[in-house]
């Protein structure tokens, strides 16, 4: 009876041993590391996407031209408002009209700056959904510990310029993340299947 208990907890010991092997051999088969993706070239770089929201910023493009074309020609009438006599009855009135184009135009391109925001915030969240889905499933084929969206700029923060840096450092939360890490192609290719 004590061999069959003998023989019973070196098979268990075995089998333990065998088992822990494994699940460390599967660990050690997982690429270390966090690789990150460029959301917006991951947006970019989906030909659904792009197509998309090229045709919703068309028209908003097209208004933003027409309003530099106005406020070129606004500008003109100025400088020959600046060779009028100030205390006629035509410079005061002129003057008047062409300060209301000029809020006028000021206004309508904040607008379009902002329904070009929401055309964005929208294109985000549509593609977020398909971009989510290729994360994990690159994440899984691939074994990778994790994916993160890359900070908004990776570019070497300028020291000479505390401003610069201070704003720099404001718009992200990771320092530095090697190059070589970089995974938004192949996030790319399988957005693309």
């Amino acid at each position: 009876m004590r061999k069959s208990f003998l023989l019973y907890l070196v098979v268990a010991a075995l089998a333990v041993g065998t088992a822990t092997g494994y699940v460390v051999r599967a660990a050690a088969d997982l690429v270390p590391g966090t690789y990150y993706i460029d959301l917006g070239r991951a947006i970019k770089g989906d030909p659904r996407w792009e197509t998309e929201f090229a045709e919703a910023m068309r028209p908003l493009q097209k208004r933003y031209q027409e309003l530099n074309a106005e406020a070129k020609q606004l500008s003109t009438e100025m400088d020959q408002l600046a060779i009028m006599d100030p205390k006629a009855a035509e410079y005061r009135s002129l003057s008047m009209h062409l300060k209301i184009r000029e809020e006028t135009i000021k206004g309508e391109q904040d607008l379009l700056m902002q329904a070009q925001r929401s055309i964005d915030d929208e294109f985000l969240f549509m593609a977020s959904s398909s971009i989510h889905q290729a994360v994990e499933q690159l994440g899984a084929e691939k074994g990778y510990e994790s994916i993160v969206v890359a900070p908004i700029s990776l570019k070497a923060v300028p020291w000479d310029n505390p401003a610069q840096a201070m704003e720099l450092l404001r718009q992200r939360s990771t320092y530095w993340i090697h190059p070589d890490r970089d995974v938004t192609d192949e996030l790319i290719a399988i957005l693309a299947q």
